[in-house]
């Protein structure tokens, strides 16, 4: 499937190791895994990562960095703890983040659910007296997982984010721990690019098909994003043929189709095509490309506003302010047909109008 969820009521540090090596990561407090996100006006492929421990050697660049603020700073590492503190660094932060946002740490990390299974620790960094940054992670028995990363505007040039990282690594490796996840990154270049930085020869990307390869045979790899891409370039270019008008957009809400506690039929597309696109029409004719199916679909779709409290969480200017996403639950009216051709929907939609 193209995207997992999973409430464990119970996680034990070995099976958490056995979870991030299978390209899971945390989400509020359910496991996660998705091939694909929706961001800057496109959609993307995740690429988890992660740092083989045992061989890893800090770059040059790296260890200046620490040096420089260790001799600056001071920092502890201990049970994570949310208070104002911390919460003042998140209220900080908040605009740079995209996408779905919670309003608090708590939020973040629990949902507001009263379950916590992690085992999540903080390295928090002072100037003083004064929290001038914070890292939390996650424990596994031979792995760590990087799970968010704060600090104080006001101190940009110190590299607090590189530096949180680099002091996880550096307690996973005094933990005797094998691997360090430090989350994922996108198949194009990104603001997540930033972990990157990390690699020394020893970083590895999940291949989804169950393995972990060097990161510089990235490039190798055929990703599902780019079959996505390719298909509903070549409808475009079909419909722009016979001249059927389409408005293209992004679904960052994809993944709610995908929770199995909801009976409801909603659509599971990251990316589709409006066709005859209308203003406030209630309901819309749209073609998607099914990648686990590997077909088109042509149907009609509609807003769910009824379920719409489900999405609990703020949404960033850049997804709110643009023309190019669909922010609505979106569920399925009628199915026309599904066919591997886009000259055939194509076809199909000529008859219709």
């Amino acid at each position: 499937m193209l995207v997992q969820h999973y409430y464990p009521q119970s996680l034990s540090a070995a099976r958490l190791d056995k979870f991030l090596a299978n390209g899971w990561f945390r989400s509020a407090p359910m496991l996660y895994r998705s091939q694909l996100i929706c961001l800057e006006q496109d959609v993307f492929a995740t690429i988890n990562i992660r740092l083989r421990l045992r061989e890893f050697d800090y770059k040059k660049s790296l260890r200046k960095i620490l040096r420089r603020n260790d001799k600056q700073f001071h920092y502890k590492v201990g049970p994570a703890r949310l208070n104002r503190e911390r919460q003042a660094l998140y209220d900080g932060q908040k605009h740079r983040f995209k996408g779905f946002i919670f309003d608090t740490l708590e939020q973040f990390f629990f949902a507001n659910t009263d379950i916590n299974v992690f085992d999540t620790h903080e390295v928090s960094v002072y100037d003083g007296d004064q929290l001038i940054a914070v890292g939390f992670f996650d424990m596994g028995k031979k792995s760590i997982a990087s799970i968010l990363g704060l600090y104080d505007q006001r101190y940009e040039k110190y590299s607090l984010g590189t530096y949180t990282m680099l002091l996880e690594i550096k307690y996973a490796l005094e933990q005797g721990m094998k691997y360090y996840y430090p989350g994922y990154i996108l198949d194009k270049p990104s603001v997540f690019d930033y972990k990157l930085k990390l690699n020394d020869g020893h970083m590895e990307y999940y291949n989804w098909k169950g393995r972990w390869r060097p990161i510089d045979r990235l490039a190798e790899e055929r990703l599902l994003v780019q079959v996505l891409r390719e298909k509903i370039l070549a409808m475009q270019k079909v419909m722009d043929h016979f001249k059927i008008p389409y408005e293209r957009m992004l679904y960052p809400l994809f993944s709610v189709g995908y929770l199995v506690f909801f009976e409801n039929n909603f659509m599971r597309s990251t990316l589709y095509l409006v066709c005859f696109p209308m203003e406030n029409a209630s309901e819309q004719l749209i073609v998607e490309y099914l990648l686990e199916e590997e077909t088109y679909r042509l149907s009609w779709i509609r807003p769910c506003p009824e379920y719409q409290d489900f999405i609990n969480m703020n949404i960033s200017p850049d997804l709110e302010n643009s023309g190019h996403y669909c922010l609505d639950l979106l569920r399925y009216e009628e199915v026309i047909m599904e066919d591997e051709q886009a000259f055939r929907i194509a076809h199909q939609l000529m008859r219709m109008f």
